[in-house]
């Protein structure tokens, strides 16, 4: 063969070489390369199928060599941006020394073409998001804590509003991390999310309006929700609560909480003639609850 016709066919295979070439999946971020400061962190993480993730992370002022602290997920409803718990929250990384955790859900396009931020609350589902791995997001983050030696494995909760409700649901029955969860405005989706074999019993805060869309069940085409009494009786019994409930009652809220021998508790805050869209007043009164209720549960 002549040297130009070689030349030629040289070429050509390193031209077909270079456009075929498939460029390398990101790999999962390094915990080493991840820097955490006092205040508001904001980090983008990489995860193992290859998605960049923005998870916003609280600390506080004074932490002390050695210290571990408690670690508040908080999921924010379908639309919602992180920064919607992570200002929630913000109050008790002062007051409480927490940290808190608030990851922004992926994009889901609608039927209608429009795209909002959502969580996958049903593993192996995909509402159109590319496979989004929200369990793993939540796994990859408690092993950034963890490497960075920062919070303590006794004292892991998570609470959420809607979709972020659905999450805390979704992480509970999914794995044994959680010291207590407080799901709010949300359903628990029937042969999904029932407590049941492979979890441990587990401190559970319910905080919902009694004309939610969801209280007394619904859901949509895709799952079904379980009605509010149903599924305080599923988890009562699933925790081993004795008794009758102990009962406040106040203007704006009814809060039941049944108890278990071993101090573990099922808790339902009913609020009279709210619906879905829970006032900020009086979320921030909820809320303030909740951490109260969080924070006195250990593994």
């Amino acid at each position: 063969m002549s040297s130009p016709r070689l030349l030629f066919l040289l070429c050509c295979a390193c031209a077909w070489s270079a456009s075929v070439q498939v460029q390398a999946q990101p790999k999962p971020t390094d915990p080493a390369s991840v820097v955490l400061k006092s205040g508001k962190n904001e980090i983008q993480l990489v995860q193992a199928n290859g998605h960049t993730r923005k998870v916003l992370i609280g600390l506080p002022s004074d932490i002390r060599p050695g210290e571990r602290l408690p670690v508040v997920f908080g999921f924010h409803g379908d639309s919602g941006p992180a920064e919607a718990y992570s200002e929630r929250l913000a109050p008790y990384v002062k007051s409480r020394r927490i940290i808190s955790v608030s990851p922004q859900g992926e994009s889901m396009v609608g039927g209608n073409g429009q795209s909002s931020s959502f969580y996958n609350f049903i593993p192996g589902k995909d509402w159109n998001r590319q496979q989004a791995d929200d369990l793993g997001l939540v796994r990859q983050l408690l092993a950034l804590l963890e490497a960075k030696r920062l919070s303590d494995p006794h004292r892991i909760y998570a609470t959420g509003a809607s979709a972020g409700g659905h999450m805390c649901n979704m992480l509970f029955k999914n794995g044994d991390v959680f010291a207590a969860i407080a799901p709010t405005k949300c359903g628990m989706v029937r042969g999904k999310h029932e407590p049941g074999d492979g979890n441990n019993r587990t401190s559970i805060f319910w905080v919902m309006g009694d004309q939610d869309k969801s209280y007394n069940g619904g859901g949509s085409a895709e799952f079904e929700n379980i009605p509010v009494r149903e599924r305080l009786e599923i988890w009562r019994k699933f925790d081993q609560c004795l008794g009758e409930p102990k009962v406040i009652v106040k203007p704006d809220m009814k809060i039941e909480t049944y108890l278990a021998r071993d101090g573990i508790e099922v808790t339902f805050c009913t609020l009279p003639g709210i619906t879905h869209a829970i006032p900020r007043n009086l979320a921030e009164k909820t809320d303030a609850l909740i951490i109260d209720f969080l924070l006195r549960h250990k593994k």
